[in-house]
């Protein structure tokens, strides 16, 4: 308004001006960048890689002739990109339930499962999955099939998983607190033969259960069988290993099977590998939360 003084505000030497701010100066034959910015908001690394990005932007518009041949990659990001994409690494094949069964002979005694209710060994819950698998191949589960899992989150769901897996079949975790509707959906594009679930779970939505008119085992069935020894089913690289199903927020729920070779690819431990490597060299134990 006019009339009305403004304020004055002390700024110290070193303040920043605003959160970033660029200038661009004329060195000779070339150019220099400098940038000021605020570092409560931004990083050294992040406004590296913003200069690098701008510079490269800018000799990209002095000599591409069009728009579409500029190329915003710079030649470090390059050599990252290609680095992290530098998979390539040579896995001797076996089927993926051998790597807890190999583990179970070598650790027999370490904890390979620890909830807050329970802890299993190597040897316990090796143990475990071949009475799961017994008893799952007396039911029909063979390599090209697919057994539903539907149970709380505990030891019995890696237990399961682990069983299903020794008889060759391929596994498909469902939540127990699904809608009716998406479990329907996700047995019968699944084809699933099996369903297993628990006491609990099962007198709960018991009428539904029994209308996908699939086979239903609890898995305390599953876990008194006796028999104990390694099944030795012989499964191969393209047979399915497990079943995922997207959230369905844009449509109905669509599945993806992954097979035996995409799952060991996954978990071998070979320099390639940063994620398991994670694991392997830096760490012992995995949290799963989701």
């Amino acid at each position: 308004m006019a009339g009305q003084k403004s304020a004055s505000l002390a700024q110290k030497l070193g303040d920043v001006q605003a959160p970033l701010s660029v200038d661009v100066f004329r060195e000779e034959e070339t150019y220099a960048l400098i940038a000021d910015y605020a570092p409560d908001r931004y990083t050294g690394m992040m406004i590296t890689a913003f200069l690098e990005l701008y510079a490269r932007a800018a000799e990209e518009l002095l000599t591409a002739k069009c728009l579409d041949e500029i190329d915003l990659m710079t030649d470090g990001a390059r050599k990252l990109l290609d680095a992290v994409n530098d998979t390539a690494w040579p896995v001797e094949y076996r089927p993926v339930h051998c790597l807890l069964e190999e583990n179970a002979e070598k650790y027999p005694d370490r904890p390979a499962v620890v909830t807050p209710k329970e802890k299993l060994s190597y040897a316990e819950l090796n143990a475990k999955a071949n009475r799961t698998a017994h008893c799952l191949m007396d039911l029909g589960i063979a390599p090209g099939c697919i057994a539903a899992l539907m149970l709380p989150r505990g030891a019995d769901v890696y237990v399961v998983r682990q069983g299903i897996l020794k008889a060759g079949g391929a596994f498909l975790c469902i939540a127990p607190d699904y809608p009716d509707d998406r479990v329907r959906s996700m047995m019968e594009d699944s084809g699933a033969k099996v369903l297993i679930t628990d006491e609990s779970t099962l007198k709960e939505r018991e009428a539904f259960v029994r209308s996908l008119g699939c086979r239903t085992v609890t898995v305390d069935s599953l876990l008194a069988d006796p028999r104990e020894d390694n099944p030795g089913v012989q499964v191969g690289p393209d047979d399915p290993a497990y079943t995922i199903f997207t959230s369905g927020s844009t449509g109905k729920p669509k599945g993806v099977m992954l097979t035996q070779r995409n799952l060991l690819n996954f978990v071998n431990a070979n320099p390639k590998n940063p994620e398991i490597l994670g694991y392997t060299q830096r760490g012992h134990v995995s949290l799963a939360l989701a």
